[in-house]
């Protein structure tokens, strides 16, 4: 139950966006025994179906019309979508193929190095005061397919179709700030420091500025950051390890360095 606090100024100028976004996922050990070891990381949504979907959109402040159409380009064609729980494991999936890969690295004083890989999931919650994000189901057809097949649209519509693993996209992207990353486009003020990232989507950029590239490790910081006080890992015995299964030259960063190196 923390917050994700900080500012953006768009790329081409304009008004300062100010952000206050909820933390709140569960961590525990879920690894069985010293040679198994894993965090789960369970993140708490609470989802709107069908017509719900649509009031949830209006209740946020946006248009009415505006939730029927995609993001760019005004295609019709969006609508509220049925959610099952088929789905929020394909999601928990997706989001675990794309964050997953990482994890943490203790290396003991004496030698000993235990590792921790990451595990992601969803669960759903029904009061919304308990969700870390208020998500509308919807599906595309139409004009609106074209532009998004996969019916996600943006940090509020998200599509029960979305559930490839072996894709990125929106959902990705919504996981790196609900574990407490901001965006990196544009110019962002956060955690005492000012990055000027430029244009969103640029390629080789990671996830929180573009939702169709990989994350990065410095990603990882927040998330990482929690776990090792969590768990009493001393910060500078630990690292963040990007990719578990490629240990020995996979990027590395130490919890003790800040999250913009």
């Amino acid at each position: 139950n923390k917050n994700l606090v900080y500012t953006m100024t768009p790329a081409g100028g304009g008004s300062i966006q100010h952000y206050d976004m909820p933390i709140k996922y569960e961590c525990y050990k879920s690894g069985l025994a010293k040679q198994d070891l894993e965090f789960t990381i369970r993140i708490p949504v609470k989802v709107y179906s069908g017509q719900d979907a649509h009031a949830l959109w209006v209740n946020k402040g946006y248009a009415s019309s505006a939730f029927y159409k995609t993001a760019w380009g005004d295609l019709p064609g969006v609508s509220g979508a049925t959610f099952t729980d088929e789905v929020r494991r394909k999601w928990s999936a997706k989001a675990n193929k794309c964050w997953g890969k990482a994890g943490v690295i203790w290396t003991k004083p004496s030698g000993e190095i235990l590792k921790y890989r990451l595990r992601f999931e969803f669960v759903v919650v029904d009061d919304a005061a308990d969700a870390a994000a208020e998500v509308a189901c919807v599906t595309t057809s139409g004009q609106a397919v074209g532009a998004n097949p996969s019916g996600t649209i943006d940090a509020v519509r998200w599509g029960v179709n979305d559930i490839d693993p072996d894709t990125l996209g929106p959902i990705c992207h919504e996981v790196g700030h609900l574990i407490g990353n901001p965006d990196e486009y544009g110019t962002i003020v956060y955690d005492g420091q000012t990055r000027v990232w430029g244009d969103g989507y640029q390629t080789g950029m990671g996830i929180m500025n573009n939702p169709d590239n990989p994350p990065l490790i410095r990603n990882y910081k927040p998330l990482a950051l929690e776990l090792a006080r969590g768990f009493s890992i001393p910060l500078a015995e630990a690292e963040i390890v990007q990719d578990l299964a490629t240990i020995s030259s996979s990027a590395r960063h130490r919890l003790n360095a800040h999250i913009w190196i």
